[in-house]
């Protein structure tokens, strides 16, 4: 693949594009094929462990293990637990069909959730250690 391109100002839709775009832990995002990157978070203080597009494809969350989430492009921020002590690092995020709110999961089961992403449970507390990640239809 070689050199990863310089981050762009815009980003397009990867589904339409035929690309998609790559988060490191250091919070640089990398697109491949025709997509483009909306932007990239400048020294998190924990590593991302997530990128989550918007619906249509023109924004991203990323998401840290402390919680904290960046917003990209379109895509709206509505929360994180950036500042709040965690029992058990986040390690993924899903978002809302519409866009409009997103959950993260911790490495517990904890959930948490933001905008109108509804809470449905969760498993934290429950002694599960072993969460990789969190879909939702």
């Amino acid at each position: 693949m070689g050199t990863p391109p310089t981050p762009a100002a815009s980003c397009t839709s990867p589904s339409a594009t035929g690309g998609y775009c790559l988060a490191a832990a250091n919070g640089a995002v990398y697109a491949c094929g025709t997509a483009r990157p909306c932007g990239s978070v400048t020294a998190p203080n924990s590593p991302i462990v997530a990128l989550v597009a918007t619906p249509d494809g023109r924004g991203y969350w990323s998401a840290a293990a402390d919680g904290g989430v960046f917003a990209f492009g379109d895509a709206h921020f509505y929360g994180s637990m950036g500042d709040i002590p965690l029992n058990a690092p986040v390690v993924g995020m899903a978002p809302a069909a519409d866009g409009r709110g997103y959950w993260l999961v911790a490495s517990d089961g904890g959930i948490f959730n933001y905008g109108p992403a509804a809470f449905a449970g969760s498993i934290g507390g429950q002694g599960v250690t072993d969460i990789v990640g969190i879909a939702s239809p």
